[in-house]
């Protein structure tokens, strides 16, 4: 993508190509028009100068994060949008990974090596890959058929392993409530504030692969007792904006300076005011707040150059609300910064009313060593050179069909003329999708998996995978199905 260019805007008159002041000033005026239409641009003719705010009063109410989905935390320790996490797959890194995690629960009671015994007598991972023909027994446990164990209660541990063990399953991803959506990835998370006392968030519809205020719903019936702080304000500056006085930065895009200004000349200035938002100076201030908290702002008072003081409104139905929610009384959430990790895993379902099928194309698919590879087609050596009739075509090997069997479900169902494999080789392959064609849309839904890290308010890092589905990024082709068409087999 081509970066965004930009052009710095010395004076407006006579040309705001010449950083000189010199020659504008010497410039005799010439149409008293020009003189009052800039002053109005620039602000001055309703007190620019005068009224100018200077600092903000911010009265808000801060609560920390104490509870996650009914649960408590410890706000430090704690980074909410790991409730996203995604159930381990069944790739053999990911069963790996998970048993090594249920070992170093024992570490710090010292019971390691009889956890690792314990659990590769029972769970231990089976596989051809030469890394785990070089580990040693004791290491290659399947983490997933253990955490499987547990939670049914079938894993055969002495009470000090199994205490351990159990801490060690409440704490995994893949315990998913009826909440959770599988087709559309989507989670329900409740966030409380400091003491339960009703100042909190939840979401319904979290795809992830983070929390964000869009996804948040809530408000608050007692919150903790009121903050107030006093902040100088600066001024925000928006593409399309006045000038602040003389000069400015502006988006090369916009080009005001296309044509020269005379003393004269009102074009350049009414095109500049045409696509400016005239008088709608903004300002920002900042507070600072503590991660992993709600915050809701309750008032805000302005003092200006003049010494007068007024409660700002809070915006609501204007343009300007894109930090919070349309709920003036709705709390923001403070979260770290989170990384995001190359995907690992992808797929897109997409429909075809023509021919009334559904598929998931697995586009993404993980390697041996665990990353995530893009599909590529296997080359088909060519059995004749004359073109032939086809009726139809098999799919590629990635590509699985689905048919609609009933008002908002799709089963996987293999093709009997066309071929087709009916089962997957990513973790979103289901034997059946509870979607209607209108939830799959146009462009189709693309699921992906990649992993997530963050670092937490006590420092500890934390990492994490999940599942995400949004629309497809442009719009899919049609079944893959070619009906009597001519076509070379080799092609």
């Amino acid at each position: 993508m081509e970066p965004t260019r930009w052009r710095l805007f010395d004076r407006i008159e006579p040309d705001p190509r010449d950083p000189d002041p010199v020659p504008g000033a010497a410039v005799p005026l010439g149409d008293p028009l020009w003189l009052l239409g800039r002053q109005w641009w620039m602000g001055e003719m309703d007190h620019f100068d005068g009224g100018t705010p200077v600092e903000a009063s911010i009265t808000h109410v801060v609560a920390r994060v104490t509870a996650l989905d009914g649960a408590p935390v410890d706000p430090l320790d704690v980074v909410p949008s790991a409730a996203l996490a995604a159930p381990p797959g069944n790739h053999w890194r990911d069963r790996l990974r998970l048993g090594l995690s249920l070992v170093a629960e024992a570490e710090p009671a010292g019971r390691a090596a009889a956890m690792a015994d314990a659990l590769a007598a029972q769970v231990p991972l089976v596989g051809d890959h030469p890394m785990l023909s070089r580990m040693s027994p004791a290491r290659r446990i399947d983490g997933a058929r253990a955490l499987d164990l547990i939670r049914r209660g079938r894993l055969d541990l002495p009470e000090d392993l199994a205490a351990l063990a159990r801490r060690w399953a409440a704490r995994q991803p893949g315990g998913l409530g009826e909440g959770f959506d599988p087709d559309r990835r989507a989670h329900v998370i409740r966030l409380d504030g400091t003491g339960g006392n009703g100042f909190g968030l939840r979401t319904d519809r979290a795809a992830g692969p983070d929390l964000h205020w869009s996804d948040l719903e809530g408000g608050m019936r007692a919150a903790p007792d009121d903050q107030t702080v006093t902040r100088v304000l600066s001024r925000a500056s928006l593409p399309g904006q006045q000038p602040p006085r003389w000069w400015r930065i502006e988006d090369e895009a916009l080009d005001f300076a296309a044509v020269p200004a005379g003393p004269s000349d009102l074009g350049q200035l009414l095109i500049a005011a045409a696509f400016a938002e005239q008088g709608q100076v903004q300002w920002r201030c900042e507070i600072d707040v503590p991660i992993n908290a709600l915050v809701a702002i309750r008032a805000v008072t302005i003092r200006d150059t003049f010494g007068r003081r007024r409660t700002a409104s809070d915006g609501r139905g204007t343009d300007l609300r894109g930090w919070c929610h349309d709920d003036g009384s709705l709390p923001i959430l403070a979260r770290a910064p989170i990384l995001s990790g190359d995907v690992l895993e992808e797929a897109v379902l997409r429909i075809d009313p023509v021919d009334n099928l559904a598929w998931l194309e697995e586009t993404v698919l993980r390697d041996p060593h665990g990353r995530g590879t893009p599909w590529r087609p296997r080359p088909i050596p060519p059995e004749v050179e004359e073109p032939v009739l086809c009726l139809r075509r098999a799919p590629p090997d990635n590509w699985i069909p689905y048919a609609l069997t009933g008002p908002g479900r799709l089963e996987a169902r293999p093709l009997s003329l066309a071929g087709g494999r009916a089962e997957g080789r990513t973790r979103f392959f289901r034997d059946a999708y509870a979607l209607s064609p209108g939830q799959i849309g146009a462009r189709g839904l693309r699921y992906e998996h990649r992993a997530m890290l963050a670092r937490a308010p006590s420092g500890a890092r934390v990492a994490w995978r999940v599942d995400h589905a949004r629309p497809a990024p442009l719009p899919g082709s049609s079944s893959g199905l070619r009906h009597d068409v001519v076509q070379r087999p080799e092609l």
